[in-house]
This record gives C-alpha cells, structure tokens and sequence, in this order.
C-alpha cells in the first residue's frame, strides 16, 4: 500500500539532511546538513544550529549534554553547551578526500560509521565500529555507506552500499562484532530504488528511505515489503523514531543535485506510526 505521509517538522532546507538522531535523555532531535558543516536540533518550537569546521554526518550520545559526533576526520565528543569538541579517535585522517557518512549505535553501545570519498570515489570508503577505546573496520571498498542499524535484539546489523541496490543483514555476537559474512536482507537490483539511511522499530520492521524517490519502505524482518509511504521531498536520505512514545518517524532530506528544488525539498519530515521504535543505547567509550 502506498500512501502519502509526512507533515514538515522543520522546514529549514538542507541541501544534504542526514543521519537524524533521537536524543532518549534530552527528547530532541538532532540531523545534519553535511555538505554545510552543521548539525540541527529541535525540541518543539526551540530550533538550534551548531557550525562547525569540517564535514559532519551522524551522532550518538554520551551523556544528556555531549554527544559523540562523526567528522571528516575523527570521531569526537562535543558538548551541546558549551559547544567544546575534543578527539575520541582519529578516522581516516591520512584520507583527506574522505567523509563520513552514514552512522548508528548498536544495541551494546558501539557506534558504527561509514565513510566515503567526497567526490563519490568508487570503493573509496569503509564502515567502521568503535566500541569500548577500540576503532576496527569491518569492511573496505564501499562506495556510500548507509542503512546502518540494528535488529531489535541485537543479532543482525544492516547496512549497504547505495550504488549496488542491496541491504544486507549482519549477523553479530554478544558483544556487538560480526561474527558471519554479511547475507542479503533486500535485493534491489531489478528497481531504480537505492536505498539510503534505514532504523528498524520495536517488531524488526526495518524502514528504509530511499534516495530521488521521496520514498520510505518498511520491510518485515523477512524481508519483505509491507509498506509504502510517499513524501513531497524528492531526496528522502534517512528516517530514525523519536517523540515521546517512540511512535514518531523522522525522515530527513536534501536539494543536493535536484534542477528545480521546491519548498519540501531538504526539510525534515514527521509521520505518526502504529508501531515503537527503539530508544539509542548511550555509547560506550571504555
């Protein structure tokens, strides 16, 4: 069934709006326009912007007033106050022609990134989990990470590689590592589809967005498509549940690339669903 979902929760255009994150201690959301070096936040009618000096793309949270933020270069913690940002671990910093991308924490609290070339360098990129003081890539030659999250017990990640129109499922041990080859959830390829930023709910649906489609698919833990929900921006890049009962799906999106961009394009989205999603578990650094 395809309907259309999706009131403007913050009409602020981003020309690459990704990686929205739902802080469980603060009840606010935050996303970012990565290609203008800032992160968004919202809490009812209280908007903010934070600038910063280089690319970022994805959070996850350490405590109710820092959050550990994805860079070009680094993995940091930065405090929403203060606005002070210290290193946790370099990443990538000798690929200068990188970017992160996509990111998410797992159900024991490492937070998994992916990076790419800033240009779209073929197999340029990695995905990366950091968990407890240590950084360990876990696969090279991704050309755009995304769709990164976690079944609700904690046994399969997911992730993909854009360009190839696949999302696979991971399976991953107690401690949150992967313990088998990745194994096809989604098989996209015969579709114009490509998939983008994904989050799975309280069921193991997982709803992923889908890149010049203004499309959100939910799939059952199957596999299977179950629904179709439609948004008048065209670039729909990822949604994440937040609100107070975890019944909210925010959807971010971008103008990056578009000829003629309306007033939806690179706002960020709100739906009320039927279903919960999960609250972030707080990252663990050491």
């Amino acid at each position: 069934m395809t309907q259309l979902h999706g009131a403007i929760f913050d009409k602020r255009q981003c020309e690459l709006g990704e990686g929205p994150f739902w802080h469980p201690q603060l009840k606010r959301l935050f996303w970012f326009d990565i290609t203008q070096k800032k992160m968004l936040g919202r809490n009812g009618l209280v908007a903010d912007e934070w600038r910063f000096d280089e690319m970022v793309s994805a959070a996850g949270w350490l405590s109710e007033q820092r959050l550990l933020i994805a860079t070009e270069s680094r993995l940091a913690s930065f405090d929403i106050s203060s606005q002070s940002i210290e290193t946790i671990v370099p990443l990538e910093e000798k690929k200068p022609l990188n970017r992160s991308n996509d990111g998410a924490t797992d159900r024991c609290g490492g937070f998994w990134v992916g990076t790419m070339g800033k240009s779209l360098e073929q197999g340029a990129g990695a995905i990366y989990r950091y968990y407890r003081g240590e950084l360990r890539k876990l696969f090279g030659g991704i050309t755009i990470p995304n769709a990164i999250c976690f079944c609700p017990l904690g046994l399969h990640a997911y992730f993909c590689d854009t360009p190839e129109q696949i999302v696979y499922r991971l399976p991953i041990d107690g401690e949150g590592w992967p313990i088998s080859e990745p194994e096809i959830f989604v098989d996209l390829r015969s579709t114009v589809l490509r998939p983008d930023g994904a989050t799975v709910d309280g069921d193991g649906n997982l709803y992923c967005a889908f890149w010049g489609s203004g499309t959100v698919i939910k799939f059952g833990s199957d596999g299977l498509e179950r629904e179709r929900y439609l948004f008048t921006g065209v670039n729909t890049s990822c949604p994440v549940f937040g609100g107070e009962e975890m019944q909210s799906l925010f959807v971010t999106s971008a103008y990056e690339g578009l000829n003629e961009c309306s007033s939806s394009d690179g706002v960020t989205f709100m739906m009320q669903t039927k279903s919960k999603g999960l609250v972030d578990k707080k990252v663990q650094l050491g």
